[in-house]
């Protein structure tokens, strides 16, 4: 059978081992807490193209990093989720304890938007990922679809944010990352007002896109 891929340290069980990852809000959040991908800006955004996220809307796109458990997450999908007309939203589950990385599996299995919405309303559960009584093929299935995350997660994703000084530690829940022209951007934390500054950003760079000669 295949192995999961662990996240930096932490011990959930005989069968998935991950790391406790930073769930963060914030009061004030300003301009510096936005940080630009200088360092390999293309190889995080061609990763994260590559990650089978669930995606919503059409326009310029955001990726959004979150799981169902964290305040702030649940926080930004209430305000937010209805809010994001004009903008291509990818999401994507992490896992940080055991029902984040059933669902992180779910998700990246399914692809679907409606699952992404059920799972943070808890209207829906996502099968263990590493149940021992499952066959080989579905525990093999579910261990590729866990890994397809969280290998670009702790291999790409995290080392870019840390050498940009986006993140210190682990991953934030809830990250963007998104493009303004030729630059990409990664914020984490939640704040209503951070987030309108950072869609109206999304939005006024694909303005300027669509008007050059």
């Amino acid at each position: 059978m295949r192995t999961l891929k662990p996240l930096e340290g932490g011990d959930l069980g005989p069968m998935l081992v991950l790391a406790l990852a930073l769930c963060l809000g914030a009061e004030a959040r300003g301009s510096g807490d936005i940080h630009e991908i200088r360092a390999d800006a293309e190889r995080l955004w061609q990763t994260l193209a590559a990650m089978p996220y669930a995606a919503r809307g059409s326009g310029p796109v955001l990726y959004t990093f979150e799981f169902s458990e964290c305040p702030y997450s649940q926080q930004f999908y209430r305000e937010w989720n209805t809010r994001l007309e004009g903008i291509e939203v990818r999401r994507l589950f992490f896992a940080v304890s055991q029902r984040s990385a059933n669902e992180t599996a779910a998700l990246a299995g399914s692809r679907d938007a409606d699952d992404y919405g059920a799972f943070m309303e808890g209207r829906k559960r996502a099968p263990r990922v590493d149940d021992p009584r499952l066959p080989a093929v579905d525990f093999n299935r579910n261990v590729d679809h866990f890994n397809s995350v969280m290998g670009p997660v702790n291999e790409v994703v995290q080392p870019i944010l840390r050498s940009n000084g986006a993140i210190t530690g682990g991953l934030i829940s809830p990250t963007l990352i998104w493009r303004e022209q030729d630059k990409v951007y990664a914020a984490g934390g939640y704040e209503l007002e951070h987030v309108a500054t950072i869609t109206a950003r999304i939005q006024a760079a694909a303005r300027d896109t669509v008007s050059e000669p």
